[in-house]
């Protein structure tokens, strides 16, 4: 990979949740720009996890077990990573919770407690210990997904306590944006629009139909949009980019 000075290096990816639905096709178009993958998972088995590497294109990827709401694990593993494979040039957030299907107002205290601890106490674990480390290389790409919900809120009814604990991540995002930028640090939220896979798996066929029909170019967000508008911030190609959140898919914004 080219940098914009015009010396080659090979660029290291960290991706959380790297065994989730996007968090799989994320670790896949990195590895096809010639990024050395470190994919961090939690409930993934270390077998299946080996397996996975083994399909992505190029060699040094390496997989670690870690759980972000601890705030030392994961020190450990960020300090581990650099003394193995070396400093992070990218770090992408892709780890969460799965929404609950209900209203906020039928969302009991608990429900609402565990959609904190993981979507925003985990999300602030991440994307704070990682700012932190690219601060003090001066450079790199930070990049949190948040939800189509905090854009338009109609996307984001019936999600429990989910909606509002993306709006905390987004928040998290605006912030450390503001204070990195000084760094050359670039940080970016993507607002994926719904997506069949993945979290809505469990959800009729007839339901995303209906999604889908209601989009003005009559199709769902996949796994592989969201995987290549990272492909393209993560690039040399996106450095003056100003948008900060990026609805995907764009379409959205017409």
């Amino acid at each position: 990979m080219k940098t914009r000075e015009g010396n080659t290096e090979r660029r290291i990816a960290l991706v959380s949740g790297a065994m989730g639905y996007l968090g799989k096709a994320i670790s896949k178009k990195l590895a096809e720009d010639d990024m050395t993958v470190v994919l961090l998972t939690n409930q993934s088995s270390k077998e299946d996890t080996l397996s996975f590497i083994k399909t992505l294109k190029g060699t040094g990827h390496k997989t670690y077990h870690c759980d972000l709401e601890s705030n030392s694990e994961f020190s450990t593993i960020i300090q581990q990573i650099e003394k193995e494979i070396g400093v992070p040039f990218v770090c992408v957030h892709a780890a969460g919770l799965k929404p609950d299907r209900k209203k906020l107002l039928e969302t009991t205290f608990s429900e609402m407690e565990r959609q904190c601890k993981i979507n925003i106490l985990g999300s602030f674990n991440f994307l704070s210990q990682c700012g932190k480390i690219l601060q003090r290389q001066k450079k790199g790409v930070l990049i949190g997904i948040t939800t189509i919900g905090i854009i338009s809120p109609e996307f984001g009814r019936g999600l429990g306590g989910y909606i509002p604990a993306k709006w905390a991540t987004q928040g998290i995002l605006t912030m450390l944006r503001e204070e990195l930028k000084s760094s050359n640090i670039r940080v970016y939220s993507l607002a994926p629009g719904f997506m069949p896979g993945g979290m809505n798996n469990d959800i009729p066929m007839a339901f995303k139909e209906m999604a889908r029909l209601k989009n003005p170019y009559k199709k769902n967000t996949t796994d592989l949009d969201i995987a290549n508008k990272i492909s393209y911030l993560c690039s040399d190609v996106a450095i003056g980019e100003k948008t900060f959140t990026h609805i995907v898919a764009e379409e959205y914004q017409k």
